[in-house]
């Protein structure tokens, strides 16, 4: 029976693991981690260290930069010069949801 019920709460422990890891993003910032809720559900971004993110990086990943600003957590997304990709991501935001 021990055997089991290690089996049965491994199970557990990963489905929950599982659940997380497809409907948060975890972000390391220099602030330390924060967690930002997904729009779809997905395995990919499930840890992201934004430290040092460029322009580049955060056009790379559009859906992290999309799910900070709706989370209210733009301020994570760092220096002036990703501004233009963050005033770019708020008109989305408002287009597709109409919410700002």
């Amino acid at each position: 029976m021990g055997r089991f019920f290690a089996f049965f709460w491994g199970m557990v422990v990963g489905a929950s693991l599982l659940y997380g890891a497809m409907t948060y993003h975890v972000v390391n910032t220099s602030d330390g981690l924060q967690v930002v809720p997904k729009s779809p559900p997905c395995l990919q971004g499930a840890y992201t260290d934004i430290r040092g993110f460029g322009v580049e990086d955060w056009t790379r990943h559009r859906a992290l930069a999309m799910a900070l600003i709706k989370a209210g957590k733009g301020e994570l997304m760092g220096d002036a010069a990703a501004s233009p990709l963050r005033d770019t991501l708020e008109g989305w935001l408002e287009a597709f949801h109409g919410e700002s």
